[in-house]
């Protein structure tokens, strides 16, 4: 169910920078040159939060049932070995849109990979944990 929901809110997320660009960067400025160009790269920037939202939803979920360093594996997949390495690969062909690509990659990239990883082991790890429990 949190899977659902927050893909849902993810996606309804992406959805309203996609086609509200516009409006919500002119919240934060005045400046029309700088509400156009941002209203062109945020969509590009944020192409991955549909997908982060199953990320964060998994690599949470790890944690709280004692999975600590898998879900920091996880974390740093995204951020370590995937972005930082797109971030300086990726401009070197496409320029400064290039960055704005290594985090939408980055999102989905590990996205995909932590719910592949959070499906083949989610049912192995609460049979040997006897099901849920509350950690306190």
């Amino acid at each position: 169910m949190a899977i659902k929901c927050t893909f849902a809110f993810g996606l309804l997320s992406f959805l309203l920078l996609l086609y509200k660009a516009r409006l919500i960067t002119g919240i934060f400025s005045n400046n029309l040159e700088l509400v156009e160009l941002t209203a062109l790269k945020m969509p590009v920037y944020f192409g991955g939060l549909w997908a982060i939202a199953l990320h964060i939803t998994c690599q949470t979920t790890f944690l709280a049932i004692g999975q600590a360093k898998l879900s920091i594996f996880l974390v740093l997949f995204r951020k370590v070995i995937i972005m930082i390495p797109l971030a300086y690969i990726l401009p070197l062909f496409w320029g400064v849109d290039g960055v704005f690509w290594a985090t939408a990659i980055a999102d989905i990239t590990a996205s995909c990979m932590t719910f592949t990883v959070f499906q083949i082991n989610i049912k192995k790890i609460l049979k040997e944990e006897g099901g849920f429990r509350v950690f306190g």
